[in-house]
Protein backbone atom coordinates (compact mmCIF):
# COMPACT_ATOMS: atom_id res chain seq x y z
CA UNK A 1 0.00 0.00 0.00
CA UNK A 2 1.38 3.67 -1.27
CA UNK A 3 2.24 5.64 1.97
CA UNK A 4 -0.19 8.45 1.55
CA UNK A 5 2.45 10.64 2.88
CA UNK A 6 5.07 10.08 -0.06
CA UNK A 7 2.30 10.89 -2.32
CA UNK A 8 2.86 14.70 -1.74
CA UNK A 9 6.15 14.27 -2.88
CA UNK A 10 4.57 13.51 -6.72
CA UNK A 11 5.33 16.10 -9.76
CA UNK A 12 3.89 19.69 -9.01
CA UNK A 13 1.52 19.07 -11.87
CA UNK A 14 -0.65 16.71 -9.80
CA UNK A 15 0.05 18.05 -6.28
CA UNK A 16 -3.20 20.26 -5.51
CA UNK A 17 -5.42 17.43 -6.33
CA UNK A 18 -3.45 14.68 -5.04
CA UNK A 19 -2.47 16.93 -1.74
CA UNK A 20 -6.43 16.72 -1.43
CA UNK A 21 -7.10 13.49 -1.65
CA UNK A 22 -4.52 12.66 0.54
CA UNK A 23 -6.02 15.28 3.70
CA UNK A 24 -9.27 13.41 2.97
CA UNK A 25 -7.24 10.10 3.43
CA UNK A 26 -5.26 11.02 6.41
CA UNK A 27 -8.77 12.68 8.20
CA UNK A 28 -10.79 9.29 7.15
CA UNK A 29 -7.76 7.35 8.60
CA UNK A 30 -8.15 9.48 11.94
CA UNK A 31 -11.62 9.30 11.92
CA UNK A 32 -11.65 5.54 12.07
CA UNK A 33 -8.90 5.45 14.48
CA UNK A 34 -10.88 7.48 16.69
CA UNK A 35 -13.77 5.80 16.62
CA UNK A 36 -11.95 1.99 17.05
CA UNK A 37 -10.29 4.05 20.05
CA UNK A 38 -13.69 5.38 21.22
CA UNK A 39 -14.82 1.38 21.06
CA UNK A 40 -12.19 -0.18 22.70
CA UNK A 41 -12.71 2.12 26.08
CA UNK A 42 -14.43 0.00 28.87
CA UNK A 43 -17.73 0.61 30.07
CA UNK A 44 -17.09 2.02 33.97
CA UNK A 45 -19.68 1.04 36.14
CA UNK A 46 -19.48 2.56 39.51
CA UNK A 47 -21.72 0.57 41.69
CA UNK A 48 -22.85 1.20 45.04
CA UNK A 49 -22.57 -1.70 47.46
CA UNK A 50 -24.17 -0.80 50.13
CA UNK A 51 -27.81 -0.10 51.51
CA UNK A 52 -29.19 -3.76 51.97
CA UNK A 53 -27.59 -6.17 54.04
CA UNK A 54 -25.46 -9.24 53.32
CA UNK A 55 -27.70 -11.72 52.71
CA UNK A 56 -28.69 -9.32 49.45
CA UNK A 57 -25.39 -7.90 48.64
CA UNK A 58 -23.47 -11.16 47.43
CA UNK A 59 -26.19 -11.96 44.88
CA UNK A 60 -27.05 -8.44 44.08
CA UNK A 61 -23.30 -7.76 42.95
CA UNK A 62 -23.24 -11.06 40.86
CA UNK A 63 -26.18 -10.00 38.77
CA UNK A 64 -24.58 -6.64 38.00
CA UNK A 65 -21.29 -8.93 36.81
CA UNK A 66 -23.46 -11.34 34.82
CA UNK A 67 -25.14 -8.51 32.74
CA UNK A 68 -21.98 -7.07 31.74
CA UNK A 69 -20.25 -10.62 31.17
CA UNK A 70 -23.55 -11.05 29.18
CA UNK A 71 -23.14 -8.06 26.67
CA UNK A 72 -19.49 -8.04 26.76
CA UNK A 73 -20.03 -9.28 23.07
CA UNK A 74 -21.75 -6.65 22.02
CA UNK A 75 -20.76 -3.86 23.85
CA UNK A 76 -17.03 -4.26 24.50
CA UNK A 77 -14.92 -4.92 28.04
CA UNK A 78 -15.68 -3.31 31.46
CA UNK A 79 -14.38 -2.29 34.61
CA UNK A 80 -16.77 -2.12 37.83
CA UNK A 81 -15.83 -0.14 40.70
CA UNK A 82 -17.34 -1.23 43.96
CA UNK A 83 -18.52 2.17 45.76
CA UNK A 84 -18.55 0.48 49.80
CA UNK A 85 -19.06 3.81 51.21
CA UNK A 86 -21.31 4.42 54.41
CA UNK A 87 -23.98 6.75 53.11
CA UNK A 88 -27.51 7.27 54.01
CA UNK A 89 -30.04 6.33 51.22
CA UNK A 90 -30.13 9.82 50.09
CA UNK A 91 -27.02 10.63 49.95
CA UNK A 92 -26.57 7.59 47.71
CA UNK A 93 -29.08 8.55 45.41
CA UNK A 94 -28.54 12.08 45.16
CA UNK A 95 -24.56 10.59 44.40
CA UNK A 96 -26.04 8.31 41.77
CA UNK A 97 -28.22 10.86 39.96
CA UNK A 98 -24.90 13.12 39.13
CA UNK A 99 -23.28 9.78 38.28
CA UNK A 100 -19.51 10.24 39.45
CA UNK A 101 -18.72 8.72 42.53
CA UNK A 102 -21.92 6.33 41.74
CA UNK A 103 -23.92 5.66 38.75
CA UNK A 104 -25.44 2.32 39.10
CA UNK A 105 -27.57 1.73 42.58
CA UNK A 106 -30.61 -0.96 43.45
CA UNK A 107 -33.48 0.89 44.71
CA UNK A 108 -37.13 -0.12 45.78
CA UNK A 109 -38.50 3.39 45.57
CA UNK A 110 -36.54 7.12 44.75
CA UNK A 111 -37.58 9.46 47.26
CA UNK A 112 -35.91 11.58 49.65
CA UNK A 113 -34.54 14.76 50.25
CA UNK A 114 -32.55 16.50 47.47
CA UNK A 115 -33.13 13.46 45.33
CA UNK A 116 -35.08 13.76 41.95
CA UNK A 117 -36.59 10.44 40.37
CA UNK A 118 -36.67 12.09 36.74
CA UNK A 119 -32.54 12.18 36.65
CA UNK A 120 -32.29 8.14 36.82
CA UNK A 121 -33.67 5.20 34.63
CA UNK A 122 -35.10 2.59 36.10
CA UNK A 123 -34.47 -0.82 34.67
CA UNK A 124 -37.58 -2.67 34.76
CA UNK A 125 -37.08 -6.39 35.10
CA UNK A 126 -37.81 -6.72 39.33
CA UNK A 127 -34.50 -8.91 39.95
CA UNK A 128 -35.98 -10.49 43.32
CA UNK A 129 -38.63 -12.50 42.01
CA UNK A 130 -41.29 -10.33 44.35
CA UNK A 131 -39.98 -11.91 47.73
CA UNK A 132 -38.03 -8.56 48.79
CA UNK A 133 -41.82 -7.46 50.29
CA UNK A 134 -42.22 -11.38 52.40
CA UNK A 135 -40.58 -10.37 55.90
CA UNK A 136 -39.33 -13.10 57.98
CA UNK A 137 -39.95 -12.05 61.98
CA UNK A 138 -36.34 -12.42 63.68
CA UNK A 139 -37.15 -12.60 67.27
CA UNK A 140 -35.60 -13.08 70.61
CA UNK A 141 -35.29 -16.99 70.61
CA UNK A 142 -37.17 -16.64 74.14
CA UNK A 143 -39.92 -15.37 72.38
CA UNK A 144 -40.67 -17.67 69.44
CA UNK A 145 -44.08 -18.69 71.59
CA UNK A 146 -45.35 -15.38 71.62
CA UNK A 147 -45.72 -15.05 67.63
CA UNK A 148 -46.79 -18.53 67.07
CA UNK A 149 -50.52 -17.82 66.76
CA UNK A 150 -50.51 -14.57 65.15
CA UNK A 151 -53.13 -14.36 62.57
CA UNK A 152 -54.85 -11.11 62.87
CA UNK A 153 -53.49 -7.82 62.64
CA UNK A 154 -54.23 -6.63 66.06
CA UNK A 155 -52.62 -9.10 67.14
CA UNK A 156 -49.39 -8.09 65.74
CA UNK A 157 -49.64 -4.57 66.51
CA UNK A 158 -49.19 -5.42 70.58
CA UNK A 159 -45.57 -6.00 69.19
CA UNK A 160 -43.25 -3.25 68.42
CA UNK A 161 -40.83 -3.86 65.30
CA UNK A 162 -37.48 -2.44 64.24
CA UNK A 163 -36.41 -0.70 61.33
CA UNK A 164 -33.40 1.32 59.58
CA UNK A 165 -34.54 5.10 59.41
CA UNK A 166 -34.32 5.06 55.28
CA UNK A 167 -35.73 2.10 54.54
CA UNK A 168 -39.15 2.52 52.66
CA UNK A 169 -40.27 0.12 55.37
CA UNK A 170 -40.70 2.07 58.01
CA UNK A 171 -43.73 4.05 55.97
CA UNK A 172 -45.28 0.93 54.81
CA UNK A 173 -45.42 -0.33 58.86
CA UNK A 174 -46.51 3.25 59.69
CA UNK A 175 -49.54 3.08 57.04
CA UNK A 176 -50.30 -0.47 58.27
CA UNK A 177 -49.98 1.12 61.78
CA UNK A 178 -47.28 -1.15 63.01
CA UNK A 179 -45.61 0.45 66.01
CA UNK A 180 -41.53 1.08 65.00
CA UNK A 181 -38.71 1.67 66.63
CA UNK A 182 -35.71 3.07 64.10
CA UNK A 183 -32.27 3.52 64.22
CA UNK A 184 -29.82 5.23 61.64
CA UNK A 185 -27.28 1.51 61.96
CA UNK A 186 -27.81 -0.96 60.26
CA UNK A 187 -25.93 -2.73 62.12
CA UNK A 188 -27.42 -1.72 64.97
CA UNK A 189 -30.60 -3.49 64.32
CA UNK A 190 -30.08 -7.41 66.27
CA UNK A 191 -28.64 -5.86 68.90
CA UNK A 192 -31.16 -3.39 69.65
CA UNK A 193 -33.14 -6.70 69.32
CA UNK A 194 -31.11 -8.38 71.47
CA UNK A 195 -31.39 -6.06 74.35
CA UNK A 196 -35.38 -6.02 73.77
CA UNK A 197 -35.50 -2.38 72.66
CA UNK A 198 -38.50 -3.88 70.43
CA UNK A 199 -39.85 -7.19 69.57
CA UNK A 200 -39.59 -8.37 66.23
CA UNK A 201 -37.03 -7.11 63.50
CA UNK A 202 -39.12 -7.94 59.74
CA UNK A 203 -36.37 -8.43 56.87
CA UNK A 204 -37.14 -10.15 53.84
CA UNK A 205 -37.37 -13.98 53.62
CA UNK A 206 -34.27 -13.67 51.36
CA UNK A 207 -31.98 -12.16 53.57
CA UNK A 208 -32.86 -12.98 57.05
CA UNK A 209 -31.07 -16.08 57.19
CA UNK A 210 -27.79 -14.87 56.77
CA UNK A 211 -28.49 -11.95 59.38
CA UNK A 212 -29.92 -13.88 62.04
CA UNK A 213 -26.41 -16.68 61.80
CA UNK A 214 -24.26 -14.38 63.66
CA UNK A 215 -26.91 -13.89 66.26
CA UNK A 216 -27.68 -17.50 66.37
CA UNK A 217 -26.24 -18.85 69.88
CA UNK A 218 -25.89 -17.58 73.69
CA UNK A 219 -28.89 -16.55 76.36
CA UNK A 220 -29.73 -13.51 73.91
CA UNK A 221 -29.60 -15.71 70.67
CA UNK A 222 -31.77 -14.58 67.73
CA UNK A 223 -34.25 -17.21 65.67
CA UNK A 224 -36.79 -16.57 62.79
CA UNK A 225 -40.11 -17.20 63.42
CA UNK A 226 -41.46 -20.44 62.18
CA UNK A 227 -44.62 -19.84 62.28
CA UNK A 228 -45.64 -16.07 61.24
CA UNK A 229 -44.27 -13.68 58.34
CA UNK A 230 -46.02 -10.22 56.62
CA UNK A 231 -45.92 -9.36 53.01
CA UNK A 232 -45.86 -6.05 51.54
CA UNK A 233 -45.61 -5.32 47.61
CA UNK A 234 -42.06 -4.24 47.34
CA UNK A 235 -40.00 -4.48 44.31
CA UNK A 236 -36.31 -3.78 43.81
CA UNK A 237 -34.56 -2.48 40.45
CA UNK A 238 -31.19 -1.34 38.70
CA UNK A 239 -31.32 2.13 38.89
CA UNK A 240 -29.30 4.16 36.55
CA UNK A 241 -28.09 7.90 36.52
CA UNK A 242 -29.73 9.60 33.71
CA UNK A 243 -26.18 11.09 32.47
CA UNK A 244 -24.74 7.52 32.12
CA UNK A 245 -27.13 6.57 29.48
CA UNK A 246 -24.90 3.78 27.39
CA UNK A 247 -24.60 2.19 30.96
CA UNK A 248 -28.32 1.87 31.24
CA UNK A 249 -28.86 0.51 27.55
CA UNK A 250 -25.60 -1.96 28.42
CA UNK A 251 -27.31 -3.07 31.58
CA UNK A 252 -30.97 -3.41 29.45
CA UNK A 253 -29.31 -5.40 27.25
CA UNK A 254 -27.76 -7.80 29.76
CA UNK A 255 -31.22 -8.11 31.53
CA UNK A 256 -33.07 -9.35 28.61
CA UNK A 257 -30.27 -11.70 27.52
CA UNK A 258 -29.96 -13.09 30.69
CA UNK A 259 -33.65 -13.40 31.59
CA UNK A 260 -34.56 -15.15 28.02
CA UNK A 261 -31.57 -17.52 28.73
CA UNK A 262 -32.22 -18.12 32.22
CA UNK A 263 -29.11 -17.40 33.75
CA UNK A 264 -30.92 -14.89 36.19
CA UNK A 265 -32.92 -18.07 37.09
CA UNK A 266 -29.64 -19.80 37.84
CA UNK A 267 -28.25 -17.16 39.65
CA UNK A 268 -31.03 -16.52 42.11
CA UNK A 269 -31.49 -20.63 42.28
CA UNK A 270 -27.95 -20.92 43.71
CA UNK A 271 -28.13 -18.11 46.32
CA UNK A 272 -32.09 -18.66 47.23
CA UNK A 273 -33.11 -21.98 46.09
CA UNK A 274 -33.15 -22.76 50.03
CA UNK A 275 -36.50 -20.49 50.03
CA UNK A 276 -38.61 -23.19 48.17
CA UNK A 277 -37.87 -26.09 50.73
CA UNK A 278 -38.45 -23.09 53.88
CA UNK A 279 -42.19 -22.58 52.39
CA UNK A 280 -43.07 -26.04 51.67
CA UNK A 281 -41.88 -27.18 54.95
CA UNK A 282 -43.66 -24.22 57.01
CA UNK A 283 -46.50 -22.99 55.55
CA UNK A 284 -46.39 -19.49 57.20
CA UNK A 285 -49.55 -17.84 58.29
CA UNK A 286 -48.24 -14.57 56.07
CA UNK A 287 -50.29 -10.93 56.79
CA UNK A 288 -50.71 -9.39 53.64
CA UNK A 289 -50.13 -5.44 54.12
CA UNK A 290 -50.49 -2.41 51.22
CA UNK A 291 -47.49 -0.55 50.28
CA UNK A 292 -48.74 3.26 50.23
CA UNK A 293 -45.62 4.37 48.54
CA UNK A 294 -47.42 2.40 45.32
CA UNK A 295 -51.07 2.89 43.76
CA UNK A 296 -53.62 1.02 44.22
CA UNK A 297 -53.57 -1.19 41.26
CA UNK A 298 -49.85 -1.41 41.26
CA UNK A 299 -50.27 -2.67 45.25
CA UNK A 300 -53.04 -5.08 43.32
CA UNK A 301 -50.93 -6.31 40.57
CA UNK A 302 -48.28 -6.94 42.78
CA UNK A 303 -50.30 -8.97 45.52
CA UNK A 304 -51.97 -10.69 42.87
CA UNK A 305 -48.78 -12.22 41.73
CA UNK A 306 -47.29 -13.36 45.14
CA UNK A 307 -50.49 -14.74 45.55
CA UNK A 308 -50.64 -17.19 42.50
CA UNK A 309 -46.28 -17.94 42.82
CA UNK A 310 -46.52 -18.64 46.49
CA UNK A 311 -50.16 -18.64 47.73
CA UNK A 312 -49.97 -22.75 47.66
CA UNK A 313 -47.17 -22.66 49.78
CA UNK A 314 -48.39 -19.80 52.48
CA UNK A 315 -51.83 -19.43 54.56
CA UNK A 316 -52.44 -16.03 53.58
CA UNK A 317 -54.17 -12.85 55.49
CA UNK A 318 -55.69 -10.44 54.15
CA UNK A 319 -55.14 -6.89 56.39
CA UNK A 320 -57.98 -4.19 55.75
Amino acid sequence: MTDPLSLLALSPRFGPTLRRIVFIWLALLCLSASCQELAAEPTIVRYFSKGNTEGLRTYQLELVKLLLEKTRATHGDYSLIIVDSDLSAARAKAETEKGELINTHYATEWSGEFVNAENVYVLPHSVLKGLLGMRSLIVREDRLQDFEHIDQHNQLSLFKAGQRTDWPDVEILKYNKLPTLLTEQLTSLSPMLQAHRFDYLPLSILEAPAVTVPFNTGSNALAISPSTAIFYPLAMHLCVSKTKPKIAERLGAGLTIASEDGSIDALFEKHFGFIAVLLAQRKLTTLILNNPLISPSENKRLIAEFINNYGPYTKTVYVE
